[in-house]
């Protein structure tokens, strides 16, 4: 099938993804108040005034129906960048908001309950099977701008995101961290980040990742036992990497970067040790290579003792 998907305005699909049985499950931004929804949306109208809203709508098979569509958004900018499927056929969707009053699950508290600051916040939301309701819906930043790019959801159920922040420190004004986060602050400018949110939305584990330049994650993916791989780019001069990369430094302007997060302890979450710790028996690696480009072979490390 092929078909168009909008209303009257300005309509942007940014993500899909597809579940076992053809279902396709979109997500984008939109500022058409008449945009496609199902009979009984979770959101029924566009909330600002020349302003986006992102939208989730997910498709029959044939992709002649809609099971569900309703916007999601405030009175902000709302824009949707990434979208992943958990295992009950639910949705995670991650994007950026610029609204006050985005549209939260309140009971149980959200993991951050109120807007941060700044440009924008990123979002996390994880819309139930039927898509008339959430799972978790929360804020995700700090003073400064920050906006999520990409989601993926482990076997757990556990949502896994990427994007970039400006936000500095700690939190409140910083973006969220854990104490166990391999870098606690900004490196300078505009940092990757990578947060894992339980099946609850609440942290699990959270953590920068960048130099002193602009950093940015656009995809994330997990293997078989929830490694975390993470590509994106970079313009600084001092961006993590481990021993023995592909690549030791940048070569000019903006790289690629890809990271990989050894995740083999999940009752701690991601817990890295860039040097090892004998003593651990199978201590938790952090792998990074700067690269030219995506399509390059990456090495990476575990082993039971110091690199």
């Amino acid at each position: 099938y092929s078909t168009y998907v909008g209303g009257s305005g300005e309509d942007q699909a940014t993500a899909i993804a597809v579940d076992g049985g053809g279902i396709a499950y979109l997500t984008g931004y939109t500022d058409s108040p008449d945009f496609p929804l199902s009979s009984k949306p979770l959101q029924p109208s566009l909330k600002g005034v020349g302003t986006h809203d992102a939208f989730v709508s997910k498709l029959s098979a044939a992709g002649d129906a809609y099971l569900y569509s309703t916007y999601l958004g405030g009175s902000g900018d709302d824009k949707a960048y990434g979208i992943a499927l958990d295992s009950g056929g639910g949705a995670v969707v991650t994007g950026e908001t610029a609204s006050v009053d985005f549209p939260l699950k309140l009971n149980p508290t959200p993991l951050q309950p109120s807007y941060g600051g700044g440009t924008s916040d990123a979002f996390v939301s994880r819309l139930n099977s039927a898509g008339d309701g959430f799972v978790y819906s929360t804020y995700l930043g700090g003073s400064d701008a920050d906006v999520g790019y990409s989601v993926t959801v482990g076997s757990e159920n556990a949502a896994y995101v990427t994007g970039t922040t400006v936000s500095a420190g700690l939190p409140p004004g910083g973006f969220p961290t854990t104490p166990d986060a391999f870098q606690l602050n900004n490196g300078g400018g505009r940092d990757a980040f990578v947060t894992e949110l339980a099946s609850n939305g609440q942290l699990t584990y959270s953590t920068y990742l960048g130099g002193d330049g602009a950093d940015i994650g656009h995809a994330i993916g997990l293997d078989i036992t929830d490694n975390i791989y993470l590509a994106g780019e970079t313009d600084s001069t001092n961006f993590p990497v481990m021993q023995l990369p592909i690549q030791t430094g940048p070569a000019n302007g903006v790289d690629a970067f890809v990271t990989k997060i050894d995740n083999s302890t999940a009752s701690s979450g991601c817990n890295f040790s860039p040097k090892g710790r004998p003593d651990w028996g199978l201590p938790l690696l952090l792998s990074l290579a700067a690269l030219y480009g995506l399509r390059r072979r990456i090495l990476s490390a575990r082993a039971s003792h110091s690199l």
